[in-house]
């Protein structure tokens, strides 16, 4: 059977970061719902789910750890028929965790947790809004290793004003540390943080200073021992994220939950995205999905090249999808690599990691349309 991974979206947060427009609700009083519409579409969607082998399952959110011991229990029933997969990641705030939680995961087949740490500089976690303290990061991280799960994550955002500080803090726990994704704090329309920011009630760094910031994360890194493999992602060997990679390789995917997506049978789908509305339509027996697009040559082409190009071993440009139109594609190639930091060996086209911060530029020129036919 072909592999397949799935995502679960868990709408819910204790509170709102500031930077997020993601879609959540800190509204909860409807969870046992959820949850049980959430097990019903997992029981609609078994007939394709017989089609593969589940490799990866992965639980996002909003803040998939706000779920009780209880609720995980029904999930954890629902999925056994998938376990045990090659990773199991849930994301946790560290303001949820304890050691009873993290054995009881453990316990049910999660392999790996995802920390929203962001940052362990209290006046930048007052900025994001975050609901941990830097003191209940570190007490986590004990608590992780003793717990001892095949592998674990923590997030980290720069752009903000003391990322140095946070730099500094977490360092003597870098030795121990496998995995980090790091993104650029990034302000989004009609969020809290660009109200704030439109009336000049916070401050945030030049672009100047959040690349140099980037740069001293990449090469404080890679001091201790990461592989920087996606622009965002960074692992001791062995600890690259099976889910996350799974996405840059054009891997099928079927996502549950609210405003959640699936790539199956090159078709891209997304699931109902208000959680009230979700219950209904499952509640009712209907499919929460609805078809977002169908690719062309062409999507799939520029998308391949989109997803590859963030990562350090590149596009493979052997693959069948670029069949079709290998001639044009080698054409623009050549015709960039006067005025554009890319690297073409062979069958592989990659760009270096001094480069990334400029890759959006790069990839978007690289794009195949009809004029170039």
């Amino acid at each position: 059977m072909s592999p397949i991974s799935l995502y679960f979206h868990i709408p819910f947060c204790s509170k709102a970061c500031s930077y997020c427009n993601f879609y959540f609700s800190t509204v909860t009083k409807r969870v046992d719902e959820f949850v049980d519409a959430l097990l019903l579409e997992i029981q609609q969607r078994l007939s394709l789910l017989r089609c593969y082998s589940v490799q990866t399952i992965y639980f996002g959110g909003g803040t998939p750890s706000i779920l009780s011991i209880q609720q995980w229990t029904k999930i954890f029933k629902t999925l056994q028929p998938f376990l045990p997969v090659a990773e199991f990641t849930i994301e946790c705030n560290p303001e949820h965790l304890s050691l009873e939680l993290l054995y009881f995961f453990k316990s049910n087949g999660v392999t790996r947790i995802s920390m929203g740490v962001q940052s362990v500089d209290q006046s930048d976690l007052n900025l994001m809004n975050r609901g941990h303290s830097p003191e209940q990061v570190f007490q986590i991280f004990e608590l992780v290793e003793q717990v001892r799960l095949d592998s674990w994550t923590i997030d980290l955002i720069y752009g903000v004003p003391n990322f140095d500080k946070t730099l500094e803090l977490i360092s003597p726990w870098l030795e121990r540390v496998p995995h980090i994704s790091s993104y650029a704090l990034t302000v989004e329309p009609k969020t809290a943080l660009d109200y704030k920011l439109s009336r000049k009630q916070v401050t945030l760094p030049s672009d100047t200073v959040v690349i140099e910031q980037y740069k001293r994360l990449c090469s404080t890194l890679a001091k201790y021992g990461f592989d920087h493999y996606e622009l965002s992602n960074f692992a001791k060997p062995n600890h690259y994220a099976k889910h996350n990679s799974s996405y840059w390789d054009m891997s099928p995917y079927i996502g549950f939950g609210p405003a959640a997506h699936s790539f199956v049978h090159n078709e891209r789908l997304m699931n109902e995205a208000h959680y009230i509305r979700y219950i209904h339509s499952i509640s009712q027996g209907n499919s929460p999905q609805k078809l977002v697009d169908e690719r062309s040559v062409l999507d799939e082409i520029n998308e391949t090249i989109m997803v590859g190009l963030r990562t350090a071993k590149g596009v493979d440009l052997s693959k069948p999808v670029f069949d079709t139109y290998r001639g044009p594609l080698f054409e623009k190639i050549k015709k960039m690599q006067s005025k554009h930091p890319i690297h073409l060996d062979e069958n592989r086209l990659s760009i270096r990691e001094d480069d990334w911060m400029i890759s959006d530029s790069i990839i978007s020129d690289l794009f195949l349309d009809e004029d170039d036919l």
